[in-house]
């Protein structure tokens, strides 16, 4: 889930379903990122990795809606996660961080182009910053589950060692999927207490991402605008077709 981009009315024209969802569990991942678990109801519902719902957030006089990614696999066809960054003044993300177990609210969807192509026999690169990590995640765990055999790379962008989050997820991912490995990249981290990489989630690809990778190769990237804007014109200088170019901005 994102920041919390503002929905266009007519996209909820669209709407697969309306569900009041119950909160299972709230769970700080640090000072300003928090995961929260809905359970849908006995029925359920079907998403794709990658997908986002859409938040009723009271806001006298009238609600407002939010929109926040999946985080989990759509195995678990009861429940879904959130991951929110808690932005000052943002009605939306301060709405969800006041939110706890055994509350109820009014969610719509899935929605969303920005999916897993399963057929696909290509290798993947994800890149993500902040919380753009929560579709990445769904996907990551997808392909997990279904024992995929296909390369996968992450490379996730923070800014300081305090905006860490998933760091024990992301091990266990890397000790269960053979074909998965990750870089965490910090853009203002302390040198003398980080020894892992600095600077930018772009100087990523400049490090490890090749013209042969374009033949067989697609990305996934999400986070906010200029970050995806630089990302997508390295990726095309080394030759990755528009259509291996997969994106979701968050603001």
């Amino acid at each position: 889930v994102v920041w919390g981009r503002p929905v266009n009315v007519a996209e909820t024209a669209t709407a697969l379903g309306s569900h009041t969802v119950l909160v299972e569990s709230f769970r700080p991942l640090n000072l300003s990122v928090a995961e929260v678990r809905f359970y849908v109801g006995s029925e359920g519902f079907a998403y794709q990795p990658g997908q986002y719902m859409i938040f009723m957030v009271p806001n006298l006089p009238h609600s407002i809606r939010r929109s926040y990614s999946i985080s989990t696999p759509p195995s678990d066809v009861r429940h879904f996660e959130v991951c929110v960054r808690s932005v000052a003044g943002g009605a939306g993300s301060n709405f969800v961080h006041r939110l706890r177990p055994g509350q109820t609210l009014q969610v719509e969807g899935p929605f969303g182009d920005f999916v897993l192509d399963e057929d696909s026999p290509r290798d993947i690169i994800m890149i993500a910053t902040g919380t753009g990590m929560a579709p990445i995640k769904s996907m990551l765990m997808h392909l997990l589950e279904r024992r995929s055999r296909r390369r996968v790379r992450l490379f996730f962008g923070l800014r300081h060692e305090s905006d860490l989050f998933y760091t024990d997820l992301l091990r266990g991912l890397r000790a269960h999927y053979p074909g998965f490995e990750y870089k965490v990249i910090l853009s203002c981290a302390d040198p003398e207490t980080w020894s892992g990489p600095r600077g930018r989630v772009t100087d990523l690809i400049e490090r490890y991402v090749t013209r042969k990778d374009a033949e067989h190769t697609e990305a996934y990237i999400c986070g906010g605008r200029p970050m995806i804007e630089a990302c997508v014109d390295r990726l095309a200088d080394l030759g990755f077709p528009a259509e291996a170019i997969n994106y979701e901005r968050f603001f």
